[in-house]
């Protein structure tokens, strides 16, 4: 018989002309069944034509017979990565380095293996291999970039992602990576940039128009998302993670039924622990709170160790009044990220529900400062269980904390901390010390407000004090906050109205016709005890639901909130008080995004209220 000349079959492939290598290969290996060359190539060849499962048992059969070979160890590694199977393509990729140190191939790829398996703190020494190996290969400063990235490391993988696109300046994958590296950082127009040049290099690029359509929502840029949003599904119908922006860009929109279609598509396209989130997220925003419900705890059977899922399903638990599965589901929040990153180390137990007679407890800050207003409550009452009870607050709120009941010491954070025999996240109060609808503690103000205003106040009757937009990172703002030209009917209706607007959207008064109208003290209020004394001497407060609503009920001051229809936990599902702040007035939205009816009922208020 003669035999089968591989290198015939090798011409062949290296031409192209693969159609006339593979039946070589075959019937090579039908002669010498043992030949790990034939088993080799024809695995390559067929990865190369789209039939990746058959490559990898031919590259798997290759590799036993001939195991020093880095190069088959390379391919069958690219094949394990492509059939998903990541951890063999890790092994398969140490071992081509073990073979061949100075492969640039094997360190980049490995670190890409590492990086989708979520070990990123492994894949960056293999970058950082491979760039020591060629310091121009351009993907590898990208792909060292990413897990930079994910890793919070954002300075560096910005210099990264630079060198990447210095190094290939026409590769639109390398600038996508670089706006995504941006956003992470927060450096949001940096990131629009870098989305728009790979827009132009490739006006197809579905994930560059997905994450610009992100990065302009994120600027409160909602009609510019949206049609971001829609030419990445345009572009590539099949993309999830375009239909998955677009239903956050509907949402945003206030399309909650597109949102809800568009977060279904996407599902089916790919079914993602995020996508199902979102999918539930936007069913709670329509006001479909018992199937978002139902959803979430589908997404926690399927996806257990998502902790987003778990946080939202406690955010809408808490939302229907079920305080107690709520709150111990709020745990998860502490795995979730919801809580205070950049905690101190604390050398001191948390605290479970130990007697605390005599015992001292640190109660630390998290979430924001409405957040934290709200938990102070609870100080007094583990002031009477005997603790020595001190808080670590926002500096803003230090002075302020310090006015409660048993409140020992009052530190700002960045203040070092003093020694404590247990410790406690502040929202973690509610659930350890067993919190119901029924039983939230309320015995009166909680805070005080002490001395006189230190500014000149408007000498008009009634004087009504009012906010009208939160922080701008908060996830829900744009859906709880409004303009100031929302509030001019009610400023020419009755009253000497003054200004408690902080941060976010102050600057809107200084350019509005309604600066005559509106006295503004705010540049004058250092921190929130100064706020306190102005709101002391103001016979009402109307604001979005931001830390002036938190700060006006811990002081017991008349204050109406206005409210989104599905709004946060806290104020409930309907009704106008809240066992938070019984001396709140909630002002609700009867249908999602339709602030009209609000301001209808907040006049008729007005006219009929006596101050």
């Amino acid at each position: 018989m003669t035999a089968v000349d591989l290198g015939e079959a090798l011409a062949h492939h290296r031409a192209g002309r693969l159609h006339q290598a593979e039946p070589i290969y075959r019937a090579r290996l039908k002669q010498a069944p043992d030949d790990a060359d034939a088993a080799h190539f024809l695995g390559v060849l067929l990865a190369q034509t789209g039939r990746a499962a058959e490559a990898e048992r031919h590259l798997a059969r290759a590799s036993g017979r001939d195991p020093s070979n880095a190069e088959l160890w390379f391919n069958y590694g690219a094949v394990l990565n492509l059939l998903g199977r990541r951890q063999g393509a890790v092994t398969a990729f140490r071992r081509v380095l073990d073979l061949a140190p100075n492969h640039v191939g094997a360190a980049n790829n490995l670190g890409g293996c590492l990086a989708a398996l979520g070990r990123h703190d492994e894949a960056v020494p293999a970058f950082e291999r491979a760039i020591v190996l060629a310091s121009d290969f351009a993907p590898a400063h990208g792909n060292l970039g990413l897990s930079l990235s994910a890793l919070g490391r954002h300075e560096a993988a910005l210099a990264a992602y630079a060198r990447a696109v210095a190094l290939a300046p026409n590769d639109a994958e390398s600038w996508n990576g670089y706006g995504m590296a941006a956003m992470a950082a927060k450096r949001f127009e940096a990131a629009e940039s870098h989305f728009r040049r790979a827009i132009e290099l490739a006006q197809g690029h579905a994930p560059a128009w997905a994450n610009l359509a992100a990065v302009l929502a994120r600027q409160g840029r909602s009609g510019e998302a949206l049609a971001a949003a829609r030419r990445a599904v345009a572009v590539q119908p099949g993309y999830a993670h375009g239909w998955n922006n677009l239903g956050l860009a509907l949402g945003d929109a206030g399309d909650d039924a597109g949102a809800i279609e568009a977060h279904e598509h996407a599902l089916k396209l790919d079914p993602l622990p995020h996508y199902r989130l979102n999918h539930a997220v936007a069913l709670k925003e329509a006001g479909f709170l018992d199937e978002a419900i139902a959803r979430l705890r589908i997404a926690i059977g399927r996806d257990g160790e998502f902790g987003p899922a778990h946080f939202n399903l406690a955010l809408a638990l808490l939302l229907k009044g079920d305080y107690a599965g709520g709150f111990a589901k709020y745990e998860s929040r502490r795995t979730a990220q919801a809580a205070r990153p950049g905690l101190p180390p604390i050398a001191a137990r948390e605290w479970l529900g130990e007697d605390l007679a005599g015992r001292r407890i640190l109660l630390v800050a998290e979430q924001g400062l409405g957040d934290v207003v709200q938990m102070l409550r609870y100080v007094p009452i583990l002031a009477a269980r005997g603790a020595l009870v001190t808080v670590e607050v926002q500096p803003v709120l230090a002075s302020l904390a310090a006015t409660v009941a048993g409140v020992e010491a009052a530190i700002a954070q960045g203040q070092p901390l003093p020694e404590t025999d247990y410790w406690l996240p502040m929202m973690s109060l509610p659930y350890r010390l067993g919190t119901t609808l029924e039983s939230v503690p309320w015995s009166g103000p909680y805070v005080r407000a002490e001395g006189p205003a230190a500014t000149i106040l408007p000498p008009g009757k009634p004087r009504i004090g009012f906010a009208w937009r939160g922080a701008a990172g908060h996830v829900n703002d744009r859906r709880r906050s409004l303009s100031l030209d929302w509030f001019g009917p009610l400023i020419e209706s009755r009253g000497a109205w003054v200004s408690l607007q902080f941060g976010d959207g102050k600057d809107e008064l200084a350019r509005s016709k309604l600066a005559a109208r509106v006295t503004d003290p705010t540049g004058s209020l250092a921190d929130f005890a100064a706020t306190a004394r102005v709101m002391a001497e103001l016979d009402l407060v109307v604001t979005v639901d931001t830390a002036t609503a938190h700060l006006a009920g811990a002081l017991g001051r008349p204050c109406w909130v206005l409210l989104r229809a599905m709004p946060d936990w806290r104020w409930g599902l309907e009704g106008e008080r809240t066992p938070w702040y019984p001396d709140l007035r909630l002002f609700r939205q009867s249908k999602p995004g339709d602030w009209n009816d609000v301001r209808e009922a907040v006049l008729a208020a007005l006219t009929n209220w006596k101050a």
